[in-house]
């Protein structure tokens, strides 16, 4: 029986965007743009998220050798419509997060790279690999 990759993004990606209000769409796309998953709330255009990806991922490539990251990397821009947050999964593959034009990066982060991880596992796990898809949630209160 094989790993049904397109199963665990959507699970992932819906609960995502139900613990998140602030993000619009979540996309695993490769280097050329590509895009390998993806699941969204509004009319974003995930073509062009994409392509934006397959613009950005030379930039975070370059300052990871830069600055000796190698693996990981992340830039984040604003648009007129929304912010954008890419986070590197691999050499090749780039998770991105869209956000509504008056979210919190600083808040939305910790469950983006939380998402990063959980995506690298799906496109790394073989069979047999157990892969916890359930999101925490990370408010409290002091």
């Amino acid at each position: 029986m094989s790993i049904n990759r397109q199963k665990l993004f959507n699970e992932l990606f819906t609960q995502f965007l139900e613990l998140n209000p602030d993000v619009e769409a979540v996309i695993v796309s490769d280097h050329q743009g590509l895009v390998i998953a993806g699941e969204k709330k509004s009319d974003v255009d995930m073509e062009i998220v994409s392509v934006l990806t397959s613009i950005i991922n030379p930039i975070v490539e370059r300052i990871r050798d830069e600055f000796m990251f190698k693996k990981f990397g992340t830039a984040s821009f604003d648009t007129d419509m929304y912010r954008l947050l890419f986070i590197s999964l691999d050499e090749s593959r780039t998770l991105s997060v869209v956000l509504n034009s008056l979210a919190s990066v600083d808040k939305t982060s910790p469950y983006a790279y939380l998402l990063a991880e959980k995506s690298s596992q799906i496109l790394n796990a073989e069979e047999g690999d157990q892969i916890q898809l359930a999101i925490p949630n990370f408010k409290y209160e002091l």
